[in-house]
């Protein structure tokens, strides 16, 4: 497989972007002032930052257990190739499955 390489902008391109950069008035430069004025979002809004935080990662109560499993290789390609998130998905399928035969 070929890495694609990163094209860097003419001295042109990258004159007609900074242009752009400078005449949008949605996205104004910091001033220097402004800069040392700027504090982390910690600092300003904690509980915010704080919700934010506790929003990542498994929600709290759910327990989960380590095992192994073997499984065929072209099975575990395919899951994989599913992308992020494959596990959970394993997870809830085999969930559905345990419930759909304990009726």
């Amino acid at each position: 497989m070929s890495k694609s390489k990163i094209k860097m902008p003419s001295k042109a391109e990258n004159a007609r972007i900074n242009k752009g950069i400078k005449q949008d008035k949605d996205s104004p430069a910091l001033t220097a002032a402004e800069v040392r004025r700027a504090r982390q979002a910690k600092a300003v809004a904690p509980a915010l930052v704080e919700a934010h935080l506790r929003s990542r990662g498994r929600p709290k109560g759910r327990s989960k257990t380590v095992i192994s499993l073997s499984v065929d290789t072209d099975v575990a390609k395919a899951l994989r190739a599913t992308g992020a998130g494959w596990q959970t998905r394993v997870n809830d399928l085999l969930k559905s499955v345990v419930q759909v035969g304990a009726r």
